[in-house]
């Protein structure tokens, strides 16, 4: 029964869900959500702070009361999904707060509950071009989000009682030992990575680096070590000589100048313009 009335419900998520929301949707990954930050932290106006977002049990505290209000669907079958409870060991518990345990639609409802935030910072934060003066962006990918900003004091003073604001609405609240701002260069957890970003100058220009590693892993090499945009793998820095020794007998006088470091087609051109000048 929930595999239909999702058929119905997921359409309208994605119509009116965040833009920069990538959890639980079609189409989307976490590759997305990571995408998206490095396009929000990369550039040269890029906020210097950010707030990881982490809400205390989403799925379990989300308020039936604000559910059966704002949910497009046939309202008792959603409340029949709500006060089903659930069964372990044999015994039955009711559920009074959260989406049902395991359910098809439980996702889609959650992304439901969540969506506009974003709206709502934006219309307390608006973003009229690149260089504005907050910088405050959202990424989520479900019940995990980020929160950019330009100052610790924006986000602290500002951006936190607001988001906090939204979600008593919904019957949540955000973890105040997982939550916290941080500077993009000591590096933040996202998605099961820490990522930060070091601004650096050179040459007159500002040049945003992204770095990357996986918890667990040494972040500046190693097996399975991502490095950052741009790197080349080491090139050998003196010439490899040891394939002149089995070149034929035609190319004999290409051994007599490998101590040059010239390669096989050099030293052909070398040769031929030497038979051709007068």
């Amino acid at each position: 029964m929930q595999a239909l009335y999702l058929l119905a419900l997921d359409p309208i998520a994605e119509v009116t869900g965040d833009r920069n929301s990538y959890g639980f949707r079609k189409e989307r990954s976490t590759a997305d959500a990571i995408a998206q930050c490095f396009t929000v932290l990369s550039n040269r106006f890029a906020p210097q702070w950010v707030l990881e977002g982490d809400i205390k049990a989403c799925f379990d505290r989300i308020g039936h009361a604000w559910l059966q209000a704002h949910i497009p669907m046939e309202k008792s079958m959603l409340s029949k999904w709500l006060k089903a409870g659930f069964m372990e060991k044999s015994i039955w518990y009711p559920t009074l707060v959260g989406t049902p345990q395991g359910g098809l639609c439980s996702p889609v409802l959650a992304n439901l509950t969540l969506d506009g935030l974003e709206k709502v910072l934006r219309e307390k934060f608006p973003q009229t071009h690149q260089k504005s003066h907050t910088k405050v962006n959202m990424v989520r990918y479900a019940d995990d989000f980020l929160i950019t900003g330009d100052s610790q004091a924006l986000l602290e003073q500002e951006v936190k009682p607001l988001v906090e604001t939204f979600m008593r609405e919904r019957g949540l609240e955000l973890s105040p030992e997982k939550t916290v701002i941080t500077h993009i260069s000591a590096g933040f957890d996202f998605l099961g990575q820490n990522r930060s970003y070091v601004r650096r100058q050179d040459a007159h220009q500002t040049i945003e680096e992204e770095c990357q590693s996986v918890p667990g892993e040494n972040p500046h090499g190693g097996q399975g070590t991502q490095a950052g945009h741009g790197r080349k793998p080491d090139l050998p820095t003196e010439p490899d000589h040891s394939r002149m020794d089995a070149l034929p007998s035609a190319c004999s006088k290409c051994r007599d100048v490998r101590s040059s470091g010239r390669s096989h087609l050099q030293t052909h051109m070398a040769l031929g313009q030497k038979k051709t000048s007068p």
